[in-house]
């Protein structure tokens, strides 16, 4: 059986590697996008070349605190 190979559609997913703040606009009139308290961020990294995994951490509506992952 052969190891899979990383196509083209797999550079898509090297483009998500790094760290990044995320910014909404929710409408809530108390929503401030500065507020560190509101502040979500994510880190992605490669797993070889076929997979990104991606962290990301921060405040649900309610202000309690939210962790995920994603690959």
């Amino acid at each position: 059986m052969q190891p899979s190979q990383a196509t083209e559609h797999h550079k898509v997913l090297q483009r998500l590697a790094g760290s990044w703040r995320m910014i909404s606009s929710t409408g809530h009139p108390d929503y401030d996008p500065n507020d560190p308290a509101k502040l979500w961020t994510e880190t992605g990294r490669m797993l070889g070349d076929l997979w990104v995994v991606i962290e990301s951490q921060g405040p649900m509506p309610d202000g309690t605190p939210a962790r995920k992952i994603m690959t």
